[in-house]
C-alpha cells in the first residue's frame, strides 16, 4: 500500500519517462498513466528530496517539469482528484497543495480543497472568518466563537500538526481564506 504521490503533467508524449521514474524513486513504485499526467505511487517521506529529483531530472533532459508531491497527511484519492484538477492549469513548476494553491488564481472547485483539508479538524469556514477579523488574535476569536481560549489554541495546534497549515502563519491563513465562498 503505496501512502504518497507525484503527479507528472506531462510535455511529450512520444518519450517515455518510465525509467527515469523507477530511477528515481526506486523499484517499489506504481505507475499510472491518467490522460496526459503521470501518477507515480511511492513511500519516500521527504518532499525537498523528490522535488530537487524532479528538478534535476527537468533540467538534465531540458523539460519544464509540471508536478505535485502529495502530502501524507491528507486522504490519497481526494488529494489526487484536486492535484489533476489543480494541475491542468498549473505553469511549470514542482507544487505541493499550499504552493499550487498560491499560485493559482482561479481555483474553480474551491470547496473541494477547502474539505480536503478542514475535514474533521474542528475547523470551519465560520472559525477561520473570525479568526481573520480578529488579525489573528486567538484570545479574541475565541471570545467571539463562545470558546475557551485554551481549546482555541488546541484547535490549532492539531491542525498544525494534522493538516500542516499554521493558521497563525499569515500566508497558510491567507491560503484558507481564499478557499472560501463568502468573505467577512
Amino acid at each position: 500500500m503505496f501512502k504518497n504521490f507525484v503527479v507528472i503533467k506531462e510535455i511529450n508524449n512520444n518519450v517515455s519517462l518510465d525509467d527515469f521514474y523507477k530511477s528515481l524513486f526506486g523499484a517499489a513504485i506504481k505507475l499510472e498513466k491518467t490522460g496526459e499526467f503521470t501518477v507515480i505511487y511511492h513511500n519516500i517521506d521527504d518532499e525537498e528530496l523528490i522535488k530537487n529529483s524532479l528538478l534535476t531530472l527537468g533540467d538534465d533532459l531540458l523539460l519544464l517539469i509540471t508536478a505535485y508531491i502529495s502530502n501524507p497527511l491528507y486522504d490519497l484519492k481526494e488529494e489526487l482528484r484536486i492535484a489533476l484538477n489543480l494541475l491542468s492549469d498549473a505553469k511549470s513548476g514542482v507544487y505541493n497543495l499550499k504552493t499550487i494553491l498560491l499560485s493559482n488564481d482561479d481555483i474553480k472547485i474551491k470547496s473541494d480543497v477547502f474539505s480536503l483539508i478542514t475535514d474533521n479538524m474542528g475547523i470551519d469556514a465560520n472559525f477561520i472568518k473570525v479568526f481573520v477579523k480578529n488579525n489573528l488574535n486567538t484570545t479574541k476569536s475565541a471570545k467571539e466563537l463562545f470558546i475557551h481560549r485554551n481549546t482555541m489554541i488546541y484547535k490549532l495546534d492539531r491542525f498544525q500538526r494534522e493538516r500542516n497549515f499554521d493558521l497563525r502563519c499569515f500566508i497558510d491563513c491567507f491560503i484558507l481564506y481564499n478557499l472560501l465562498d463568502s468573505k467577512l
